[in-house]
């Protein structure tokens, strides 16, 4: 999304909680969701940026608009305004309190009459900006980021979970996670952007140590028509997976002619898995031998 300045948020894959939603922030994006008519047409949406700058040691301000009054001190916020615009006041508090703020030019337009007195920054905040529809970021406790928006505009925001916004060099990557669960929706995504063409993706995942990656890796292939060798196919049906062993013995059994070349190793392959320890790979194959046979 292009905007008017950015900043750098310093951690990935941020979550903000708003009306009971989770909202996922892509990295370098300082807006946290796209409307649903900017995601369909790709239309840049405008804000202004306000990224908190350093703070300095031992310093303390305080900012005053024509007839206003806007202070920071130790986290607790003050305001007396009256009909000054917003926009000039989001500034003044940006700067004071370190903390992001990003808003539609709408929002800073609108003119405000406050008075408040040393309450908490986030609770003055809320009681601000009660009329716009409002995210908030939030880190160890500590407020570090809002979004703001016109009222009602909050309702044409849809989340944007990381494999929707994240790069092929990123799900990539993910292959490597720690967690079987992320390594799955990376293989998931991976064969869903890149369809019959992700073969090295697959034949990775199903050396995976985990059994229900190998298994989702072949089963998402086999779905995409990725072309899974015949050799890998044979190698698993030895997986330590009766699963696996049972989906690989379907998908030789498919995809081997009957009466074709490898028909008699075919045969041979449903006799040993006849013999699988496993009672549901046992019967998958004694019917499929069964099949053949009476062809």
């Amino acid at each position: 999304m292009r905007v008017a300045t950015r900043f750098v948020l310093s951690v990935t894959g941020v979550a903000v909680l708003a009306a009971g939603t989770l909202y996922v922030l892509k990295p370098d994006d300082p807006v946290p969701v796209h409307s649903r008519a900017a995601l369909h047409s790709g239309a840049p949406v405008a804000a202004v940026v306000r990224a908190a700058p350093a703070p300095s040691a031992g310093t303390q301000t305080s900012d005053a608009t024509p007839a206003g009054l806007v202070l920071v001190e130790n986290g607790m916020l003050s305001l007396v305004l009256h009909g000054q615009p917003l926009g000039p006041v989001l500034a003044q508090i940006a700067r004071q309190s370190h903390v992001s703020l990003v808003s539609a030019p709408e929002v800073d337009a609108r003119p405000v009459t406050i008075e408040l007195h040393g309450v908490p920054l986030d609770r003055g905040l809320q009681e601000l900006l009660k009329d716009c529809d409002v995210f908030y970021y939030s880190s160890g406790g500590s407020l570090q980021s809002a979004w703001i928006y016109t009222r009602g505009a909050g309702t044409q925001l849809v989340p944007v979970p990381p494999e929707s916004w994240a790069s092929t060099a990123d799900v990539e990557r993910q292959m490597s996670s720690g967690s079987a669960v992320e390594r799955i929706t990376a293989i998931e995504t991976l064969v869903a952007r890149k369809g019959s063409t992700a073969g090295d993706a697959v034949n990775r995942a199903l050396l995976d140590e985990n059994a229900d990656v190998r298994l989702r890796a072949l089963d998402v292939a086999l779905s995409a028509g990725v072309t899974v060798s015949r050799e890998t196919l044979t190698t698993l049906t030895y997986d330590s997976s009766p699963s696996v062993r049972a989906l690989a013995l379907e998908a030789i059994a498919s995809g081997t002619p009957v009466g074709g070349d490898r028909e008699a190793e075919t045969i041979q392959l449903l006799r040993r898995l006849a013999a699988d320890p496993d009672a549901e790979v046992r019967s998958k194959a004694a019917d499929m031998l069964h099949s053949r046979n009476a062809n």
